[in-house]
């Protein structure tokens, strides 16, 4: 099982958009922030889709005034995408006859804010389980995440847990989750919220909302074991973002699945090492694939640094700046070089890596310390700060002794000479 790419076409005034997802507020539009309006019509990324063959793909209506234009995007690749926004009992056939594989409900369950199980059983049995997604879209309120309705904006006394999973899981086959509250930023994913969906979902289920980085979608798989897939909106190029070509995404779904990361092969079955391993690592296309991704600037600092251009996904950063960085695609990286620290001092070397840090850069450690909860119980009060290894230095340790020395040392002492 492994975590795939599903495509969205975000649907709003009867243009696709890429909007902030929490300032959907129907009552003040102008708190409205749209970060993308498309050129091009619906139809457009319907076919785009259909040629790459990216299935599981959703088009949602944000409001009124998109039945048209989501009706296109059917129409360009029939029984290619699911649907949703404004979904209900009385019109859920007529979409899927328009030529939706599936469709997306969420408010209508939710009459005046309460989740309705009579409303979900009865459009379950209407056109059956296997036809019905169910959006579990939500915000986080403390340390819980609750359904948000009426684009995000309304939140409801739903909680998302295992339990509640469970029970909408017996009357629809998918699960579609925005969340809402990073939707739009491109400031990354809300990890917590995918690691717990792993743990909870027994359907497919896709998840929407933050992803910045084509590294992303291997976190997604990382923390979900392969059972959430991933969305992109903003940060994809094709709806005017910079930062994740859709090209990477569609070659990343035709590569063939490794498994987990620790159980990658370097070798062939001869044992000699594989020629698509050495092509990861001296390719040009890799060169100039990382120096797109990271632009000018950092791409020099890499080739001062590092010596090679590198992309991947942030995971952290320490106490003295350094930045840690991790790319899990077999196809960019080989193992043993998939992690990386990016110094921040010009004099670098190995001691300016913390413990915790080290433990994660060298495997011993499966998460990065902000997310390995046994790594963040293991600072004492009375533990020390860190510090670097000052040997050869100024701030080198020298034992303090009260002592006099057995040996002193030699004070040339010069006779003034005589004179004629």
């Amino acid at each position: 099982m492994k975590s795939v790419f599903r495509p969205c076409i975000d649907l709003h005034d009867g243009q696709v958009k890429q909007i902030v997802g929490g300032t959907l507020d129907a009552e003040n539009s102008s708190s409205l922030k749209t970060n993308f309006v498309a050129s091009h019509p619906p139809e457009y990324y319907a076919e785009l889709y259909k040629k790459h063959n990216l299935t599981g793909g959703h088009v949602i209506m944000l409001g009124k005034g998109n039945d048209e234009a989501a009706r296109s995007a059917l129409a360009a690749w029939d029984g290619g995408l699911q649907v949703g926004g404004g979904i209900n009992d009385q019109n859920a056939l007529s979409w899927l006859e328009a030529g939706a594989s599936k469709v997306i409900v969420t408010s209508y369950l939710f009459p005046e804010g309460s989740f309705s199980l009579e409303r979900l059983q009865r459009l379950s049995s209407l056109i059956g389980k296997d036809r019905l997604v169910v959006d579990v879209s939500c915000r986080k309120v403390g340390h819980c995440w609750y359904v948000a309705t009426n684009k995000w904006q309304q939140i409801t006394e739903m909680e998302i847990t295992k339990e509640t999973l469970d029970m909408l899981s017996q009357y629809c086959s998918e699960f579609l989750i925005h969340a809402a509250d990073v939707e739009g930023l491109c400031e990354g994913i809300d990890q917590l919220l995918v690691q717990k969906l792993g743990e909870w979902v027994t359907i497919p289920t896709t998840y929407a909302g933050g992803a910045k980085d084509i590294a992303d979608l291997e976190t997604v798989n990382r923390l979900s074991h392969g059972k959430v897939d991933l969305t992109y909106g903003s940060a994809l190029d094709i709806f005017g973002g910079t930062l994740v070509r859709f090209d990477d995404l569609v070659a990343a779904a035709k590569t063939p699945v490794f498994g987990n990361h620790r159980n990658w092969g370097l070798c062939t079955p001869s044992g000699t090492t594989s020629a698509s391993t050495t092509h990861t690592m001296v390719s040009l296309a890799r060169t100039i694939r990382n120096f797109r991704r990271v632009g000018f600037r950092e791409w020099w600092r890499q080739m001062q640094y590092i010596g090679d251009a590198k992309s991947g996904q942030f995971m952290g950063k320490d106490q003295f700046g350094n930045r840690y960085y991790e790319n899990l695609n077999p196809e960019e990286e080989i193992p043993g070089r998939h992690r990386w620290v990016d110094f921040a001092q010009h004099n670098y070397n190995a001691s300016q890596v913390p413990p915790e840090w080290h433990a994660w850069i060298s495997h011993i450690r499966k998460d990065p310390p902000p997310e390995d909860s046994v790594m963040q119980n293991l600072s004492p009060p009375w533990k020390a700060p860190w510090t670097e290894n000052l040997t050869g230095t100024r701030g080198a340790f020298k034992t303090y002794n009260t002592t006099k020395p057995k040996y002193e040392a030699w004070q040339p002492k010069v006779s003034a000479r005589g004179g004629p």
